[in-house]
């Protein structure tokens, strides 16, 4: 089992410095020679090659020319704009969270789920939540946020998909016009709350963080256990976070608005 691990480790090291060379190549190579530099085969080099074309991740412009193609770009596109968010959005966060006495969120939407980017809590909080982590959009008060604020065609096509709503509490909202009527309440009134949805007795209070120009890139939420249910008494302070967040972010210079709206995987 041990040999077979090490195999697979050599396979992906050598597959990246093949992806490597070739998209930061100047001008066409010698695929056997590189292949040799390596200690692969042609014939294995070839067949990477055309999976990594395949996948996107090389786009072939030339005899033996390559370039990075699209998924290799987004990669790191993305990479790069996560990590400016995470810049402009720490500070004033952590403020906000040590002056509340709450956990505090940034998240945004990634292949039909939000992708917890910051995470911010005063020493001994307990939740589940961390950064970079995955969670349903439907039932979260981020993922509302987020979900109000995507192109009609694009709610419209995840709320008729053949996604599964699941149940994740007794309160969790499953059926998709019920979803599809808090979401219209959330961009009306500019805020969105998860009353027990994802956890018993957990309520996220959410508002969206809106750059001039590039339209809601990202949601900030307030995370309150046992919290009185209908009470926002945090509102004001967590838009006033969201608009120093969206200065720094505009003041930091973004790119086009959908590389933070991630597309499906699929698409």
């Amino acid at each position: 089992m041990q040999g077979s691990t090490d195999a697979g480790t050599q396979a992906i090291s050598r597959a990246l410095e093949m992806l490597e060379r070739l998209a930061q190549s100047d001008g066409p190579l010698d695929i056997a020679a590189v292949a040799a530099s390596i200690g692969i085969a042609p014939s294995s080099a070839h067949r990477l090659i055309a999976v990594l074309v395949s996948r996107g991740f090389l786009s072939r412009i030339g005899r033996g020319d390559y370039m990075a193609g699209p998924a290799l770009i987004r990669v790191g596109t993305r990479a790069g704009l996560h990590a400016r968010i995470r810049r402009a959005a720490r500070p004033p966060m952590r403020r906000l969270a040590l002056t509340a006495g709450s956990a505090v969120h940034l998240g945004v939407w990634e292949g039909e789920m939000v992708r917890y980017l910051v995470k911010e809590a005063p020493t001994g909080t307990c939740l589940f939540t961390r950064e970079d982590m995955l969670l349903e959009g439907y039932c979260s008060g981020i993922g509302k946020v987020l979900l109000a604020h995507l192109p009609a065609q694009e709610r419209d096509a995840y709320l008729a998909g053949n996604q599964l709503f699941v149940a994740l509490t007794s309160r969790t909202l499953t059926d998709a016009g019920e979803i599809r009527a808090s979401l219209e309440l959330a961009a009306k009134r500019g805020w969105a709350v998860d009353d027990g949805e994802v956890l018993e007795g957990l309520t996220c209070l959410a508002v969206p963080i809106e750059v001039p120009g590039e339209g809601v890139v990202a949601a900030l939420s307030l995370a309150r256990l046992n919290a009185t249910p209908g009470q926002q008494p945090f509102l004001g302070r967590l838009r006033s976070v969201a608009a120093t967040i969206a200065l720094r972010l505009q003041s930091a210079g973004l790119g086009e608005r959908q590389a933070f709206a991630q597309k499906s995987p699929n698409e």
